[in-house]
């Protein structure tokens, strides 16, 4: 991904809100933790490829896209929708 475009620490809320607006199906999981980082939480299960494996959305067909096109969008669903630091 772009670094012009990368957004550090992004909340899986902004990012959720980010594939709403791009009406990308997706289920977001706020309690996940990894073993390798297990202080982030969070995870983003989207609903990307058909049965084929091709992609179900016309102007993304690659993950490096995806991110991508989350990535622009998240500084605006972060001024639209605050997080309060309590969360």
């Amino acid at each position: 991904m772009c670094l012009d475009v990368a957004v550090s620490n992004p909340h899986i809320r902004h990012m959720s809100q980010a594939l709403r607006k791009l009406n990308i199906t997706h289920v977001m999981e706020a309690d996940r933790r990894y073993c390798k980082d297990y202080f982030t939480k969070g995870r983003i299960r989207v609903d990307f490829k058909d049965e084929r494996g091709d992609s179900k959305y016309d102007k993304i067909e690659t993950k490096c896209q995806l991110l991508s096109e989350i990535a622009k969008l998240v500084p605006e669903m972060q001024e639209k929708y605050p997080i309060n630091k309590e969360m």
